[in-house]
């Protein structure tokens, strides 16, 4: 895909009209990041998109049909986006004064831009903050205008490890109310960025401080519980980074890389701040459901809280230094998928508050290792197996109708079969035949 000719390509179209490169491109550009997706600000934006479109068959997109406002994406590939939008009142500088973030408030003409001219129009000091790599709002009613620039403002601090100035934090604290205003769906993604980071937990504790992670996981707890919540986090993503703390080498095959991070980080908050007494599921359902997660990563979410926390409540003794198998059996049965993100939010909680140096810490870290090492040598491949016995087994060589007994039976032979207890459909058999008569 050649760039550079659909530059040019796009000054052709607009005629004699100013187009503008703008916001996270220019940021982009003056940070040496990849230039993925491109933002252009134009007066006949919609007109230059659907030309652009039409012209090399691309995909057109309408991201915001609002008149005046209209924003359109050109999809070159599934790297690079072409974001066209109106230009926002009659010039350039009044345009930039209504977005976010001075860092996000600059332009290059994109001409100047396509001939290598970069001098940035830059009116509220962006390129000297990037420089010290700071988050400053701008002026007047941005945070106002649209309140997800709050969390947006985190985000950018998360993304790019640059500190929000005070007074820009202070304006973030007092405009979070906004953020009850916004659809879950548009808050959810900046969350994730945020979490995606890894080093979230300081941009998560600021959150905290300022009373905007309040506002996303309303909670009543006080500062030390809050104070523990965090330090379980950053011991949770300590432990994602650094997966060789908690698992020697020999498990680097078997999983325990994460792609889903910042979902396990969000059950982390979520399993912590709504926390009481016992797992808060219906709270965690509902602000979940608010925040317009998929079904499956809802599921992924509490199943992995549900684990982690029957993991901590039990310090998985029963995995440790005399391990039982048929309830690490159980234990891995109800976790399945969600078996090793439950492990990491249990480690990180074991060690926000015990040592997994001392006695009870290696046991809980052998449990671990034990669980991992049932669940992908001996779990898993028996599962590629069909069953020893179904439950038309059942009805037609033993005449049994379906029920809770029906089920006990099956469930009991099949956690035979993975222990390795019962080896055979003969082995099988005699035991329902012992078990009917013990009834």
């Amino acid at each position: 895909m050649n760039t550079s000719h659909l530059l040019d390509e796009i000054i052709s179209i607009a005629e004699n009209k100013t187009v503008y490169v703008v916001g996270g491109t220019i940021r982009d550009k003056i940070l040496n990041r990849p230039l993925a997706d491109y933002d252009f600000a134009c007066a006949n934006a919609p007109e230059i998109a659907t030309q652009l479109s039409q012209k090399n068959n691309f995909p057109l997109v309408k991201l915001d049909e609002t008149p005046k406002r209209e924003t359109y994406r050109v999809i070159l590939n599934d790297q690079t986006n072409f974001d066209f939008t109106v230009l926002q009142g009659k010039s350039i500088e009044e345009d930039l004064g209504r977005r976010d973030l001075t860092i996000n408030a600059m332009a290059v003409s994109l001409e100047n831009f396509t001939k290598g001219n970069f001098l940035p129009i830059d009116p509220f000091g962006g390129q000297e903050d990037l420089k010290n790599k700071t988050i400053r709002a701008l002026p007047g009613n941005v945070l106002k205008d649209d309140p997800l620039r709050v969390l947006r403002a985190f985000r950018f601090a998360a993304q790019l490890d640059f500190k929000i100035e005070p007074a820009t934090f202070q304006r973030l604290s007092r405009e979070k109310e906004g953020l009850n205003q916004v659809a879950g769906e548009r808050i959810a993604p900046e969350l994730c960025t945020i979490l995606s980071s890894n080093d979230s937990g300081k941009t998560v504790a600021r959150m905290s401080v300022s009373g905007v992670l309040n506002i996303l996981v309303p909670n009543s707890k006080d500062n030390a519980s809050k104070s523990f919540a965090l330090k379980t986090y950053n011991e949770t993503e300590s432990f994602l980074n650094r997966p060789e703390d908690l698992y020697p080498d020999r498990f680097k095959k078997d999983g325990i890389f994460l792609e889903e991070t910042a979902l396990v980080k969000l059950a982390c908050l979520l399993w912590h701040f709504l926390k009481e007494d016992a797992v808060e599921t219906k709270k965690t359902e509902e602000l979940l459901k608010k925040l317009r997660f998929s079904n499956s990563d809802s599921r992924f979410i509490l199943k992995t809280i549900q684990a982690a926390d029957e993991a901590l409540t039990s310090n998985l003794d029963f995995a440790g230094w005399s391990p039982d198998f048929s309830q690490i059996y159980g234990f891995v049965k109800q976790a399945e998928e969600e078996l090793v993100p439950s492990l990491y939010l249990a480690a990180g909680a074991f060690k926000s508050h015990l040592n997994l140096d001392d006695i009870e810490g290696e046991g809980f870290v052998r449990a671990t290792h034990n669980l991992l090492d049932f669940y992908k040598r001996r779990y898993l491949p028996a599962k590629e197996h069909p069953p020893l016995l179904t439950g038309d087994d059942l009805q037609n060589e033993f005449n049994l109708s379906p029920s809770p007994i029906f089920k006990s039976i099956l469930e009991y032979i099949e956690e035979g079969r993975v222990l390795g207890t019962i080896k055979s459909k003969e082995d099988a058999r005699k035991m329902v035949k012992s078990m009917i008569e013990s009834f």
